[in-house]
C-alpha cells in the first residue's frame, strides 16, 4: 500500500459484522492477509467484509503496509458517535514533538513549501498548516468564473471590499440577468481573495476548493490525510464530550502577498 492509500473500519450493526475501505487497491499482502483472516471482497459496497475482530483487521494491515502509511480507522465513538483513530495517533505527540512529526511526515511524501506550527494550551492543542501556493496552483480566472455557484446557505455574498448581496435577494428578487452579472461580480473578487491573500481552507469539504487545479487538489488532500493520520478523535458534540488530540487549520499563502486594496 503507498503513502497515498488510506482506510477506515466500519461497523456494521445489521450483521454485527466489520467492513474495511481503502481508497485505493491494497496491495497483494494486505489482500491476502485479509482472506486469511476470512474476510471477503464486496463488489457492489467496494469495501473488504467479514466477522474477524477489529484488532486482528488492524494487525493484518499494519503488519503488510508501510510504516509510514497515512490513513486511520473509523469506530463506534463515546455515546454512539463516531470516532477516529490515525494510524499514528497512538504516539500521543505534544507541541514542539507533534510539528516536527508530521513536518517530516510531509517531507517524506516529497511535498514543499509546507510549514505546521503548534500552540499548546490548559487542556488541548492546535495546528496551523500554512501551504505555499504559485499561479500555477489554481484554475484560470475564466473558468473559476465559469463554474462559480451562489450557495444559498452563504447568506451574504462579497462582490467587493465593501459591497455585497444577500443570497435570498439573489434567489427570491434578483431578474435572470442580474443574477448573472452578481454572481460573475462574487467569483471575480472571490478569485482574487484566494489567490492573492492568506486564507483559510475547510479540511472537512476539501471537495468544495474548486479554485484548486487537479495537482494542487491531490496534494492539499494528502497533507490533510497525513496530519489527521497524527490525530484521534472520539468527541461527542451532542453530550459536549470532547476527546481529541488536537485541532487544527490549514491555510493558502501565496508565494507573493498583495494588499486587501489591490485585491479590491
Amino acid at each position: 500500500m503507498n503513502n497515498n492509500t488510506f482506510y477506515r473500519i466500519e461497523e456494521n450493526h445489521e450483521y454485527n459484522s466489520r467492513e474495511v475501505y481503502f481508497n485505493g487497491k491494497p496491495s497483494e499482502e494486505v489482500r491476502n492477509a485479509l482472506k486469511a483472516l476470512k474476510m471477503r471482497w464486496h463488489g457492489v459496497k467496494r469495501c473488504w467484509y467479514g466477522y474477524a475482530a477489529e484488532i486482528d483487521i488492524l494487525r493484518a494491515i499494519s503488519n503488510n503496509t508501510a510504516a509510514d502509511d497515512f490513513g486511520g480507522t473509523v469506530t463506534d465513538g463515546y455515546m454512539g458517535a463516531v470516532a477516529w483513530y490515525g494510524n499514528h495517533s497512538k504516539q500521543y505527540l505534544y507541541g514542539a514533538e507533534l510539528s516536527k512529526a508530521i513536518r517530516e511526515a510531509i517531507k517524506s511524501a516529497g511535498i514543499k513549501g509546507v510549514s505546521v506550527s503548534c500552540k499548546t494550551y490548559s487542556g488541548g492543542q492546535s495546528l496551523t498548516i500554512t501551504v505555499k501556493t504559485n499561479p500555477s496552483d489554481f484554475v484560470s480566472e475564466s473558468e473559476y468564473i465559469n463554474n462559480y455557484t451562489v450557495e444559498f446557505s452563504d447568506y451574504w455574498v462579497n462582490t467587493s471590499a465593501n459591497t455585497s448581496f444577500s443570497t435570498r435577494d439573489y434567489y427570491e428578487k434578483f431578474t435572470s440577468d442580474d443574477r448573472e452579472i452578481a454572481r460573475q461580480a462574487a467569483a471575480k473578487y472571490e478569485y482574487k481573495i484566494l489567490t492573492q491573500q492568506e486564507r483559510s481552507i475547510n479540511h472537512y469539504y476539501l471537495e468544495k476548493y474548486t479554485i484548486a487545479t487537479k495537482e494542487f487538489s491531490e496534494k492539499l488532500h494528502l497533507i490533510n490525510r497525513i496530519v489527521k493520520s497524527f490525530n484521534y478523535d472520539d468527541s461527542n458534540g451532542q453530550v459536549d464530550y470532547f476527546d481529541t488530540n488536537f485541532y487544527y487549520t490549514i491555510y493558502t499563502k501565496p508565494a507573493i502577498i498583495k494588499s486587501k486594496e489591490s485585491a479590491a
